[in-house]
């Protein structure tokens, strides 16, 4: 009942500051960059919103105002103005997400709607984006240079994309490049935070270049971030960041056919290439070194015709991941650990979408059809070699003794290498499974076509995913959503939402298989592979206001019921050869996330514009009552963008992240702090001698904002205030 009563009256006090223009919130429901078209007549009366066409709601490009599920876009313009490096830097525009480290190792997962990155897809041009273990994918890893758009579908999405989007969808819709070549070049530091005596520890390049045709079109580009390690607790040896390199590298190439008629087609190749090489001192005996490498091959082919568009699509990525655990301390048993992963994943989908109303009936409903068939595989091997002080007779076996110097168990060989020290060698997972899904989505409007929109009024969708998985058999997953358009007179439109999804989710080969040997740290995470699958069910609705010129108001609520949550929990073991804690996986029988958002758009005048949200969260293990761990319940986002000029703009972004339990147990809960975060960046464009240049430099997190160095329940930023500049020229 406290829900709603704050529920209630946070709508009233956001209603009241909306009428007398006070600040209100970003409206997410609209792109990021839709900003009134003013011109150099104060009086010019574009509209604000330029229906903009997305993919994601529907698998099929439709107006962002006509999807019937809720859609959040974050223009590349924005992405771009506020200088966003990565994915990660990017998404914290976006209202509702939140960002956590992944725990273990570098880099950032997503959180949506209290979901974690396990259970929200991220996808590039609509393909899945291979995770670092098999799982949680690591955003920080994706560039956001080059982006067209974001687009962000909260909530059960599994009736269209699968088991791995019961929380939602991030699809990265890459810029088809014009004929050009790039240069961007960036350097900062963290001042007195870095290790590093360098000038400017912390650099990014990029170069790309993009040629096209009426028939053909490719692009290739390189983006390179190099980082050094920094340290937030001088006093001691431990740094709180990596030092090292992550590069992509990305080329395609395209032809297309009767691109001046409906009968258009065409064909694409792409492949991708990431490097990762990172390296973090722990302590004085102990350091960490990170090596990664991502390769991809993406190919699609489509046709239109007059009754609708068909594409093939096919996909491969592997991945190798090598973690070495060095600690040359004499007094720890677990000395030298190193882990090596091999991770694939093949995708296939052949797509069907009708090209307009099926039913061609005068003033009847309009009925609009997208169908398909996939088949995914992925499988993951890893294995790992310690070497430990020890006894090798310590390990003989019945079958097996050590008078040769070596010892086979089941799945572990011992070798005496001399001086105490035993090598182990193993392969400890060995996971695949596959699945084929059927699925198909019906969108039917009904009553009279709106003028602005060209979409009825009133749309219905039904979505409904067959899926056979080779581990846990057949699945359903229905979804029903509805969008309602009234107009309030003059140029104010009110825009009504509701969905009810059903999600599901197998456990994925990291839960099910994966043994993270954290050893070094203290603990130790199996695999459990009597995981049951995942279930949730997703209700939705939001309310939508707009004057279509300077003015966007958004309120949305949601509530997830989720049956055998996979968590991690104490297994009440410790590993006798480290003292390691061991931890496994294991199902919750039922956990509950619910909240609301509000948000606003406002075009303050022609040169200022305002956007401000606030999101709260209540998520709930409902078998102990006791809070799930790592969401904040409340997270504030502002930004204001000014153009100074016609070339100048600068912009000031705050976030706000309240205090959020970090470990939760039955006898202890542990806090991390609130924060405020803010952002200042500037840019100065021009165009000389016929290129386009842009010079830029900024202050993040500009008050210093960053955890505790000796707290481990601190989740607050690891990274501190960053002064950078920049360039970047179009030739």
């Amino acid at each position: 009942m406290r829900y709603w009563r704050r529920l209630v009256l946070l709508s009233s006090i956001t209603g009241l500051s909306c009428a007398v223009g006070a600040p209100s919130a970003l409206a997410a429901a609209v792109p990021a960059s839709q900003t009134a078209d003013y011109s150099s007549d104060e009086t010019d009366d574009s509209p604000m919103m330029l229906q903009p066409m997305v993919v994601t709601a529907s698998r099929t490009l439709e107006p962002l105002a006509n999807t019937t599920m809720r859609t959040q876009v974050l223009e590349g313009e924005d992405i771009e103005r506020l200088q966003s490096r990565d994915l990660a830097d990017a998404l914290r525009l976006v209202p509702g997400i939140q960002l956590r480290e992944i725990h273990g190792r570098t880099g950032k997962e997503v959180h949506l709607q209290g979901f974690n990155g396990d259970r929200v897809l991220v996808l590039v041009n609509g393909q899945p984006v291979s995770a670092t273990t098999g799982s949680t994918v690591d955003v920080t890893q994706l560039t956001a240079l080059d982006v067209e758009r974001i687009e962000v579908v909260p909530g059960a999405a599994s009736s269209l994309y699968g088991s791995a989007a019961m929380g939602g969808v991030v699809n990265v819709i890459t810029r088809q490049q014009p004929s050009q070549l790039r240069l961007l070049s960036e350097a900062g530091s963290y001042g007195d935070d870095e290790l590093s005596d360098s000038l400017a520890p912390q650099r990014h390049y990029l170069v790309s270049a993009g040629l096209n045709s009426e028939a053909w079109s490719g692009q290739v580009s390189i983006d390179r971030r190099d980082s050094s390690e920094v340290d937030l607790n001088p006093d001691s040896y431990a740094s709180n960041g990596f030092d090292g390199s992550k590069t992509n590298s990305n080329a395609q190439l395209g032809y297309h056919w009767n691109t001046s008629d409906a009968n258009s087609g065409g064909v694409n190749v792409g492949v991708s290439h990431y490097l990762e090489d990172l390296q973090q001192r722990l302590s004085e005996t102990t350091n960490k070194y990170e090596d990664l490498v991502r390769r991809g091959i993406n190919l699609s082919a489509y046709q239109n015709s007059a009754n609708g568009r068909f594409g093939l699509t096919a996909m491969a990525q592997q991945q190798y991941d090598a973690t070495l655990q060095e600690n040359t301390d004499s007094n720890i048993d677990a000395g030298r650990l190193q882990r090596k992963a091999h991770y694939r994943q093949q995708k296939v989908s052949a797509e069907w979408a009708s090209a307009g109303d099926l039913l061609s009936l005068a003033n009847g409903p309009t009925l609009q059809l997208v169908a398909g068939i996939e088949h995914f595989r992925e499988d993951i091997k890893q294995h790992k070699r310690q070497l430990k002080l020890g006894d090798l007779q310590d390990y003989e076996t019945d079958t097996d003794d050590a008078s040769d110097g070596v010892v086979v168990t089941d799945s572990i060989t011992y070798t005496d290498i001399g001086d105490g020290l035993l090598e182990m060698r193993s392969v400890e997972v060995g996971g695949k499974r596959n699945s084929t899904d059927v699925f198909s989505q019906a969108t039917l409007g009904l009553g009279p076509k709106n003028p602005d929109s060209g979409a009825a009024d009133f749309t219905i969708g039904v979505g409904l995913r067959a899926q056979y998985d080779s581990d846990f058999g057949s699945h359903l997953a229905p979804t029903l959503s509805a969008r309602q358009n009234w107009s309030m007179g003059g140029d104010w439109q009110l825009q009504t939402r509701q969905s009810w999804g059903a999600g599901y989710r197998v456990g994925n080969l990291k839960e099910r298989h994966y043994t993270f040997d954290h050893s070094i740290y203290g603990y130790i995470v199996e695999g459990n592979p009597d995981l049951e699958p995942e279930r949730s069910v997703s209700t939705q609705a939001s309310v939508l206001v707009t004057n279509k010129h300077s003015w966007h108001v958004e309120m949305s609520v949601f509530q997830n019921r989720i049956g055998d949550l996979i968590e991690t929990e104490n297994t009440g073991t410790i590993d006798p050869s480290t003292g390691a804690t061991i931890y496994s996986y294991g199902n919750i029988e039922e956990a509950r996330t619910r909240g609301y958002e509000l948000s606003s758009q406002w075009q303050i005048n022609r040169d200022l514009q305002q956007r401000v949200s606030f999101s709260y969260l209540d998520a709930r293990d409902l078998g102990s009552d006791l809070p799930l761990p790592n969401r904040a319940k409340h997270h504030a986002k502002l930004i204001w963008l000014w153009d100074a000029s016609d070339n100048i703009n600068l912009n000031l972004m705050g976030e706000y992240e309240g205090s959020f339990y970090s470990s939760v147990t039955e006898t202890a809960l542990e806090t991390s702090p609130a924060y405020w975060r803010w952002d200042l960046t500037a840019s100065l464009s021009s165009d000389w001698y016929g290129f386009d240049q842009r010079w830029f430099g900024g202050i993040k997190n500009l008050t210093d904002s960053v955890r505790s160095g000796d707290d481990n329940y601190d989740r607050r930023p690891t990274e501190g205030r960053y002064i950078y500049a920049g360039f970047d020229f179009r030739f």
